[in-house]
Formats: structure tokens, C-alpha cells, sequence
């Protein structure tokens, strides 16, 4: 047995040997194709991201390659046939690749495809579907868009877009509508455009509008690419009202002159129960029966005529501030002074929302006299559209 033992053990490794050297190669196996590219454009350039191939974690996974070119490419297949039209010069382990530098009006065809390691080369994926595009300098919207209600009219302001130096900038287009522009679709909005040609000015005033009317305006960089308009997107919108303006004069309460105030009809009115309905505000003192005190403007209701006529006309009342009468231009329905009062002071502005729910702007412009013939002046912005806080 011993004899034996030694050839049958050789005869055996030969045959192992044998086995090994005529067993064929496996052929590599190329990754998964990744899937669902988007390509977001921005301001000459595109972000791609796409979501991971199936073969990601596999120990000879190398990455990402992306491909663009200005036609399509997706019929390729050879890496050698691909790689003049190669993005990057190395796989990416991410799944989002960002391009710059893109020639405006040039159209774009882009599609990714994962790749291996075999052999010091590269094994490639069937392609992500290819996505197309047009190259665009995007304009940014202008901001700090704002407003300034008067009579008849709006005034409305935006701040410079920082790319108005562009040789072919041509100003901004402003938009006018009676609805928000969220519910205007986008291929209805060339209608709404206020003017007719882009303006170089940062403010335009709309005139001839009509009272107790929402107005929506929005606006648009522009650009004139030979001929053509570009805009960008609209700005936020922002939303005003004409109000009516106004002076008036009114007397303390202890004079027994007029110290009542209409602004509705903008009349000053005695503090007779006749008149109950029409007054908004008065002026009196902190003194319950507004003898002498401090001056204040008062709810109609805290009038010390025993008449309950005027139980029910309340107006609120808030101080808004000491800067100028336009730095105010809207406010809400908060911070009134639950004491339906405030002490007056020259110079200070101050938001009245009357007994039909009215918001005024009353600015004081001086305080005269001596008790009891005092007397205050104001100019004051009355909103004509009921529980509406712009003025």
C-alpha cells in the first residue's frame, strides 16, 4: 500500500493542476445602471443628482462618470467612443455633480453612468436616461419690494438687482393684478404687466385706482437678449389699497367744541348723541371725566355724556411709533391698548381701528392751548376697505 500511495496522491495534484489551467475566466459583470437623473439649471449652470446604482458597496465599485456633450450621446457605448465627452476625470462617490461654466443658449445633453475596476480599466453601466437643456443667465428677482398708499394711487419701490450691470440689462417690468399672483397662471402674466417697456427706475406710481379695491404687484428683472425679453421670476408680491388723506383739528372734550372726529366723511363733530354714529375718536384727558389731565385720544365709548348711545362705539387704538408718517404702512390686528386710549404727544403716529372696523394712520403734528381750550392738529390715512390693515 505504501508503494501505492505516492503515484495515486501524484496523479492527483496533476489532475487538480490540469483542472485549474484549462478552467476559462469569469467574464466581469458591469454594474447596475443608476437611475432617475434630474438636472436643476441654474445661472449658467446645472446640478445633476440621480439616485445610486444597485451595484454601490461591491468591493470593485468605482463611482460616478458623467457625460455632456451639445448632442446626444446616449447610442455610445465604449469608453474609448465616451471620453471626449467626459465631465469628470475621476469617478465621483456622490450622486450629485454640479457643472459651471456653461455657454449661454447652448444646449446641453447629459446622462451618467456608474462604473468598475477591472483590470486597470474601467467597466461601464448602460447610461441614466439622458436629460437636455438649455444654457441661461438667470436674473435674480428684485427685493425689498414695498409700497406707499395715497389717493388714487399706489407708489410702489424695489431695491436695484445686483446684475444691472449686465450690458444688455434693460430695467424692470412691474405687474398689477386684483388677485394674487399665486393664483395667475404663468402664461397669462404678459397681460398684467404695467408698463409697456422695462423701466431703468426702481419705483413706479400706478394711478387712477379705484377705492375699497386689493391691489397685488409684483416685479421682474429684464433683460433684452437682441430683441427678446428675459425675465426673471417675479418678486414676492405685495398687496396695498388707496386710502383717502387728510388734516384735521379737534378740541378737548372740556372746551365744548368740536372734539370728535369723522374720518370717514374727514369732519370734525361735536360729542352730541346725535352724532354717535359717526365719531371715531375724541379727544379727551386720563380723567374719567376728562377734565384736566394729560390729552388723550379716546374711544367714543369712554365719553362722559351719560347717553348709552354711546356704549357701543368702541374703536381700539395703539401708538405705532415716533418716526416719519411714511415709515408706517401697514400693521395688524394686535397691541391695542386695552385702556381704549393713548396720551397724546406731538410728533408721534398712531393706528386707530374705528367702531366699523376701519384702520387709520394719525400722525400728530402739534399740541396748543391751555386747559381747557386745548387743541391738536393731525394728518391722518384712512383705509376705505373694512379690516384692512394697510394705509
Amino acid at each position: 500500500m505504501k508503494k501505492l500511495l505516492v503515484p495515486i496522491l501524484g496523479l492527483i495534484f496533476i489532475f487538480l493542476a490540469c483542472s485549474k489551467e484549462t478552467t476559462p475566466p469569469e467574464e466581469p459583470t458591469e454594474p447596475s445602471a443608476p437611475q432617475n437623473l434630474i438636472a436643476s439649471e441654474g445661472d449658467l449652470c446645472v446640478t445633476l443628482s440621480w439616485e445610486p446604482s444597485g451595484s454601490e458597496g461591491e468591493e470593485n465599485f468605482a463611482g460616478y462618470f458623467i457625460f455632456i456633450a451639445n448632442h446626444s450621446i446616449t447610442g455610445l457605448s465604449s469608453f474609448s467612443e465616451l471620453l471626449p465627452y467626459l465631465g469628470n476625470d475621476t469617478p465621483i462617490d456622490s450622486t450629485s455633480y454640479r457643472i459651471e461654466n456653461l455657454i449661454e443658449d447652448s444646449t446641453y445633453f447629459v446622462h451618467i453612468r456608474a462604473a468598475t475596476n477591472e483590470g486597470g480599466g474601467y467597466l461601464l453601466s448602460d447610461p441614466t436616461e439622458e436629460s437636455s437643456f438649455t444654457a441661461r443667465i438667470l436674473l435674480p428677482a428684485p427685493e425689498g419690494i414695498g409700497f406707499e398708499a395715497g389717493e388714487e394711487a399706489i407708489t410702489v419701490s424695489w431695491q436695484h438687482c445686483p446684475k444691472d450691470t449686465l450690458a444688455d440689462f434693460a430695467g424692470y417690468f412691474l405687474y398689477l393684478s386684483t388677485r394674487s399672483f399665486e393664483l395667475i397662471d404663468e402664461d397669462s402674466l404678459a397681460i398684467l404687466r404695467y408698463n409697456a417697456v422695462p423701466t431703468s427706475d426702481t419705483a413706479a406710481t400706478v394711478a387712477e385706482l379705484s377705492e375699497g379695491v386689493i391691489y397685488y404687484f409684483a416685479v421682474s428683472s429684464v433683460r433684452n437678449k437682441n430683441g427678446e425679453y428675459r425675465e426673471s421670476e417675479l418678486s414676492e408680491e405685495v398687496d396695498a389699497a388707496v386710502v383717502r388723506l387728510g388734516d384735521g383739528t379737534i378740541y378737548e372734550y372740556f372746551s365744548g367744541g368740536e372734539s370728535g372726529f369723522d374720518f370717514s366723511d374727514g369732519m370734525p363733530l361735536l360729542m352730541t348723541s346725535e352724532n354717535a354714529n359717526f365719531v371715531d375718536i375724541y379727544l379727551g384727558t386720563v380723567a374719567e371725566n376728562d377734565s384736566a389731565g394729560l390729552l388723550c385720544l379716546k374711544s367714543p365709548h369712554l365719553v362722559s355724556d351719560p347717553s348709552p348711545v354711546w356704549n357701543s362705539v368702541i374703536s381700539r387704538i395703539k401708538v405705532l411709533g415716533d418716526g416719519a408718517f411714511s415709515d408706517y404702512t401697514e400693521t395688524d390686528d394686535y397691541g391695542w391698548n386695552t385702556e381704549e386710549m393713548e396720551v397724546v404727544l406731538a410728533g408721534r403716529t398712531y393706528c386707530v381701528k374705528t367702531p366699523d372696523n376701519h384702520f387709520v394712520k394719525l400722525a400728530v403734528t402739534g399740541t396748543y392751548g391751555l386747559f381747557p381750550e386745548r387743541y391738536i392738529t393731525f394728518r391722518y390715512s384712512y383705509q376705505p376697505v373694512i379690516n384692512y390693515g394697510k394705509f
